[in-house]
């Protein structure tokens, strides 16, 4: 047991040598902040190996990104802890813990979505398969319309091929009519009236049949058109079939549509895990690690500004000396002599 505890106080990166001057409640302190960092590291890394493996299918390199991944968490999140100092002032804590804050909420999120992923592996599927469905839908609406113009115009010009064959048989039944006796002059043979009308159907017949080549000709061309239309369409819905929708991103886009409390409160739950060392360093009194530490900090400052003086110090008298004259320069080095004569 007490190989764990000292375990997790190495892993929250407490000075040892502070810690056994301290009660053993301060060492639990800091065996929680260890345990906290590495929940975080646990879930860094079964987090990266979910989203890796949309990447890759090898083992070895799975492993070896989400350890890295995770040591990268790990550290970071020593770093967090170890470098915030209590003031024993609410507000500057809070003040200073903001950036570590931001850090915390984005590290939170990136370990927040491969999670989502694979707790919602069903869902997205699901809503892919709704998008790709829907896209298709798309595509076929888009083409299909063209196709449709093209049949209603292929439509108008039968409809005005069958009026002119309509016009031209009304002709013939004149003419005929006409030629017979049974109407218009009632004169039966070949008359003037009945050669006009024979004369007026036969030139209409050339017409029609010249009209019907040149309709033949459009309606073939559109057929063409809508045959390119209908392969381009195939084309875009098998390439959209085809292509590789469960990649890391277009999972992503279908989780943000199928899923908003859900992933929220995920993302908070990592966030309170990742906060929860440096918050309750925050709330919780000053503690005698806090102190003894406190104290030894302010003992290096003293100690490093001394120094810096008497180095400072000893500049300026070297700044001072060489700043004299060649002969009050002789009389000091001779007056120094004297005295290390006497001495």
């Amino acid at each position: 047991m007490n190989k764990i505890v000292n375990a997790l106080i190495s892993i929250s990166g407490a000075n040892e040598g502070i810690l056994g001057r301290c009660p053993d409640n301060e060492k639990t302190r800091m065996a929680i902040y260890g345990t906290f960092i590495l929940i975080t590291s646990i879930s860094a890394w079964v987090s990266a190996y979910f989203a890796f493996s949309l990447i890759t299918n090898q083992k070895l390199l799975l492993f070896l990104f989400s350890t890295l991944w995770a040591v990268f968490i790990f550290n970071l999140d020593r770093i967090m802890i170890i470098s915030f100092h209590k003031s024993g002032n609410l507000r500057k804590d809070l003040i200073a813990l903001s950036p570590r804050l931001i850090v915390a909420f984005v590290i939170s999120v990136s370990l927040a979505k491969p999670l989502e992923l694979k707790l919602f592996e069903k869902e997205v599927f699901l809503e892919i398969q709704n998008n790709i469905s829907q896209q298709t839908r798309n595509i076929q609406k888009h083409y299909d319309i063209q196709i449709q113009k093209l049949d209603e115009k292929i439509v108008s010009i039968n409809d005005d091929l069958k009026d002119k064959f309509e016009l031209k048989e009304k002709y013939y039944q004149e003419y005929k009519c006409e030629c017979d006796g049974t109407c218009g002059t009632k004169i039966k043979g070949s008359g003037s009236e009945c050669e006009r009308k024979k004369k007026k159907y036969e030139k209409f017949s050339e017409e029609f049949y010249i009209i019907k080549k040149e309709m033949a000709k459009q309606i073939e061309t559109i057929n063409s058109k809508s045959k390119l239309i209908t392969q381009e369409k195939n084309q875009e819905i098998n390439k959209l079939q085809n292509a590789n929708h469960f990649g890391f991103l277009n999972q992503l886009n279908a989780l943000k549509d199928i899923n908003g409390f859900n992933s929220l409160a995920i993302i908070l739950l990592i966030f309170l895990l990742e906060c929860a060392p440096l918050l309750s360093k925050v709330l919780t009194p000053i503690g005698p690690y806090d102190l003894l530490l406190q104290e030894l900090h302010n003992s290096y400052s003293r100690k490093k500004s001394f120094h810096l003086n008497k180095s400072d110090q000893e500049e300026n008298t070297s700044n001072q000396f060489f700043s004299f004259s060649e002969s009050e320069k002789k009389r000091i080095q001779e007056f120094e002599k004297n005295q290390d004569a006497k001495n």
